[in-house]
């Protein structure tokens, strides 16, 4: 049937006969969608335009589907292939800004297996996506089988797995007067929890599969508003801890959650039990003194040991001051997923931090960066990339932010495949920080400190086969970068304590002075293109060869090389990093420089080849001073030359147009060879 709004009069007498409820307010409404009244592949805007529409400055709608259905025959489609999702995308509009009384918000999912899904709740109009203080609520199905919710500004709410391939139900109940946001998913109440965009307004169907594919449907979707809202007079509830709950198999954790007393009786003592892994813990919290608006952190008094795989935890408040329940029952219990990985040998992962001292949240990102490095040590490579400030380093800051899933200031890039808050970077580290590197790094320098001049050599061994479409980045790094002046100060949100603790920012003022702020982890420089530069590979690098390169740096003489260190990456050939090592400078200086005998320099800037990518001709041009017999050689993935052009006795300017319409589609190598002289490019073969 199409969306609809009834008066509640219309359903009084059905909800009376059917609940025995007859004390409702006129002036609720309810909106439901179930999409049975359309055709299969129409747009739901152009059918339903009252409300349903496109995202502001879009155009694309999503279609009807009969392909899954939770009831009748069909149900709204998303899918999505690109890395920031769409380009469908359109808004459900729930007509009003509702931020008083009760509301609620329930549909029916269906992900397919192996995929990822994504939606979000706006608690504006009109729906904007300026930053996550727009969205009163933003879900990530991620395609292992878990779900992240977050509230307004990143701030995660819970987590749990959800049953791929199958309809389950996700469900708000809300009650806008008092801000207790209650949240359930198949049935099950996750958490309870005040959000800091405490409104309804829309609901924005947008696919997106945080770096996967996305899949997904929805149906039976149900909104309702009721100007009446219950009083809480009693009520204590449980939020997630300040500690992740993941990490490295083996490691083990304390903290499970927090208590929070929303409001009512201080609270002396409560009593918690957890649930994991099979075994249940009881939890005594006594010497208590939790005013309203206290919060304590809930821990096990004997660790508990993480265990390989995805698991949930289960944490129930049992009873508080000796007494058994409150007015809100569904804080009383909160589910999280454990995570627990064993690294890959010789793995470490890029995080990549956008950010800048004019940004209003970012010390959100400074913060989760920190507690990942101290978490995760040589593990995690942090690099934070400014924007605006006297920090910037344009190139860094414009290859990062034109990537297609950026999506605004703060957010951190996990190898280059996806932008997710900084509070949610966890469980993405722990998924790539699992999996096998194709090669790994051995850094050396040598400086002299007189004239700033850095050599530096890397050294790539290939772990599993390479292939000359791949590429290598380097990046030099600085800790305790502290400046004065315009720029150096940093904005600061938390300011106050307003927005909840966030790593001691909720005690600096706003904005934290200069002399106050000290930057870690600051992109400095990149030695190569943000892409990186040519791995130089003849075809295939095999597991156990290696490759050595040479670069040529003159340091910034403001730099404190004590505290500068360097980052090189591993380059796949659709630009995402498979790998990444960081040593310090001095580590570096003291593993010493090798030089190389790699291509020659002058003769690689006087090889040119284009365009790139091709589609029929490639044009060949090489310069050389020197005469000597020249060989030109086109090399597919595999290793196997394809084309060869010879001259002998060369010297000057030579132009050559290759035909290249019988090769099939795909990354070449070209390579020149002028006596003992070398030189590589590679180019893309693309016929549409």
């Amino acid at each position: 049937m199409p969306l609809r709004t009834y008066n509640m009069k219309k359903l009084l007498l059905s909800l009376f006969i059917i609940a025995g409820f007859a004390s409702l307010s006129t002036a609720q409404i309810t909106i439901f969608e179930d999409f049975d009244s359309y055709e299969v592949g129409d747009d739901i805007v152009e059918v339903n335009p009252t409300y349903f529409e496109y995202w502001p400055n879009t155009s694309v709608g999503l279609p009807i589907s009969d392909e899954q259905a939770f009831s009748g025959s069909n149900s709204i489609y998303l899918f999505s292939a690109e890395a920031g999702g769409g380009p469908d995308d359109v808004v459900m509009n729930f007509q009003d800004v509702y931020d008083s009384g009760t509301a609620s918000l329930s549909f029916q999912m269906y992900v397919s297996p192996d995929h990822a899904a994504y939606y979000n709740v706006q608690g504006v109009d009109p729906p904007a996506s300026a930053g996550t203080s727009s969205w009163a609520s933003q879900v990530y199905f991620e395609s292992n089988g878990t779900v992240t919710f977050e509230g307004a500004n990143g701030v995660v709410i819970a987590s749990a797995i959800y049953p791929q391939g199958q309809w389950f139900e996700v469900r708000y109940d809300v009650n806008l007067d008092e801000n207790i946001w209650e949240l359930s998913l198949d049935g099950r109440c996750l958490a309870s929890y005040a959000n800091e965009r405490n409104s309804f307004a829309s609901f924005n169907l947008y696919p997106f599969g945080s770096g996967d594919v996305a899949e997904y449907w929805f149906d039976d979707m149900l909104f309702t508003h009721s100007p009446d809202a219950q009083e809480v007079a009693n009520d204590a509830g449980l939020i997630l801890g300040n500690d992740p709950l993941g990490g490295l198999e083996g490691a083990t954790i304390t903290n499970v959650a927090g208590l929070l007393n929303n409001v009512g009786d201080v609270i002396t003592s409560a009593t918690l039990e957890v649930d994991y892994d099979g075994e249940t813990t009881t939890i005594e919290m006594d010497g208590l003194n939790l005013m309203e608006g206290d919060t304590a952190q809930v821990n096990t008094d004997t660790p508990l040991a993480l265990t390989s795989g995805l698991k949930e935890i289960l944490v129930r408040l049992t009873s508080v001051n000796g007494i058994e329940g409150d007015d809100v029952i569904c804080n009383n219990s909160l589910f999280a997923v454990t995570t627990a990985v064993e690294p890959a040998p010789n793995k470490a992962v890029l995080v990549e931090e956008a950010t800048g001292t004019w940004c209003t949240w970012c010390p959100r990102g400074a913060v989760f960066m920190e507690r990942m490095a101290e978490k995760y040590g040589d593990l995690f490579v942090g690099i934070a990339v400014h924007n605006a400030d006297p920090m910037v380093v344009t190139e860094y800051d414009s290859g990062l932010t034109s990537n297609a899933s950026f999506s605004g200031f703060p957010s951190v890039s996990v190898e280059r495949t996806v932008f997710i808050d900084p509070a949610a970077v966890e469980s993405p580290f722990l998924e790539s920080v699992a999996v096998a590197p194709r090669g790994a790094f051995e850094i050396g320098a040598d400086l002299d400190e007189n004239t700033g001049e850095m050599k530096i050599s890397l050294e790539l061994e290939a772990l599993q086969s390479l292939f000359f479409a791949d590429n290598v980045a380097l990046v030099i790094v600085e800790d305790e970068v502290t400046g004065s002046g315009p720029g150096w100060e940093q904005i600061n949100a938390y300011a106050g304590g307003g927005q909840g603790p966030m790593g001691g920012y909720e005690n600096l003022p706003n904005p934290v002075p200069a002399d106050q702020m000290v930057y870690e982890d600051v992109a400095r420089a990149l030695v190569t293109a943000y892409d990186g530069q040519d791995a130089d590979i003849e075809g295939i690098l095999s597991a156990g060869e290696s490759k050595l390169y040479n670069f040529t740096f003159t340091l910034d003489p403001s730099w404190d090389t004590d505290h500068l260190s360097l980052v090189a990456i591993l380059l796949n050939s659709d630009g995402s990093a498979n790998n990444a090592k960081e040593v310090s400078l001095a580590d570096a200086q003291e593993n010493g420089f090798v030089q190389s005998s790699v291509n020659d320099p002058a003769l690689q800037a006087s090889f040119e080849v284009y365009p790139n990518p091709a589609a029929d001709l490639l044009n060949i041009r090489l310069e050389s001073p020197e005469t000597g017999d020249v060989q030109l050689e086109l090399i597919n993935t595999f290793g196997q030359t394809v084309k060869v052009e010879r001259l002998q006795s060369f010297a000057g300017t030579q132009n050559w147009i290759i035909n290249i319409s019988d090769l099939p589609n795909g990354h070449y190598m070209t390579r020149v060879k002028i006596g003992n002289k070398t030189a590589v490019k590679t180019m893309q073969k693309f016929t549409k």
